[in-house]
């Protein structure tokens, strides 16, 4: 890891995954996990002591499952579904996160986390102060981008 936020934002993110959606996180990305391409992602923006956006990139088709393990279903449940699901996870990873990095027990102000349009993925990383991969069980990945104002 490059620095301490780097740091944070990849502990933060693997507890999410391990915690909310019952997946095993990874480190070292196999070449499933390398190759998988960008299938959705969601943000969220706050305000507070710190202000920026966080952002997911779910690549490979573990959203599905991601949203299952949350509810504790075997098979794969709605789109919709998913998305909530999705924003979830980005609104507890932020929420856990920011008392990390801002040192403090202040008070942070999220917004409803929205769906990164297909046309807007490729701009998610330009900007970003920080950002991480973690790989999903054997064959996705999560890349997570942390933009501070």
């Amino acid at each position: 890891m490059k620095n301490s936020m780097e740091r944070i934002l990849y502990d933060t993110a693997v507890l999410t995954f391990e915690a909310l959606g019952f997946l095993s996180p990874t480190a070292a990305l196999n070449a499933s996990q390398r190759q998988a391409l960008v299938d959705t992602g969601m943000q969220v923006e706050f305000h507070g002591p710190l202000s920026g956006q966080l952002a997911i990139l779910i690549c490979g088709d573990i959203l599905p499952v991601l949203a299952a393990n949350m509810v504790g279903e075997e098979s794969p449940t709605s789109i919709p579904f998913q998305r909530d699901a999705l924003g979830e996870i980005t609104n507890v990873l932020c929420g856990n996160m920011l008392p990390l990095l801002s040192n403090t027990k202040a008070e942070f102000h999220l917004q409803t986390p929205t769906i990164i349009s297909d046309d807007k993925i490729a701009q998610v990383s330009r900007g970003a102060t920080v950002s991480v991969q973690v790989g999903l069980d054997d064959y996705g990945r999560a890349d997570v981008f942390l933009r501070m104002n």
